[in-house]
């Protein structure tokens, strides 16, 4: 969520919708950057900036080329991982550098 509001007029109105439904739970984070899924945003003097975000935890390996899987898995890795990047990146710099990764990861498989 997004707004110009006041600090305090946002943690009143996510507080209210804490207690709608106790079975949902809504963590707040009132930050300049957040990680959701696999993207980090960031507000950066009122405009949005996205790029991948990985995982601590993650492994930086893809497919082995020695595992049992068709070849077009193999070449599709590639493609598939590089329009994930141009999709969640909003700048040239992330991609480029989101590109690097992949790169990378792609040798160390």
């Amino acid at each position: 969520m997004t707004t110009n509001q006041s600090l305090d007029k946002i943690r009143i109105v996510l507080e209210k919708s804490k207690k709608k439904d106790i079975n949902i739970e809504i963590e707040s984070i009132i930050d300049v950057t957040v990680n959701y899924l696999d993207v980090t945003i960031a507000n950066e003097n009122g405009y949005l900036r996205t790029c991948v975000y990985h995982k601590p935890t993650a492994q930086p390996y893809y497919l082995t080329y020695t595992s049992d899987y068709l070849h077009k898995y193999h070449r599709n890795i590639l493609y598939t991982e590089l329009i994930c990047a141009e999709r969640l990146c909003s700048n040239i710099y992330d991609f480029n550098s989101e590109r690097l990764h992949i790169d990378m990861s792609l040798l160390l498989s």
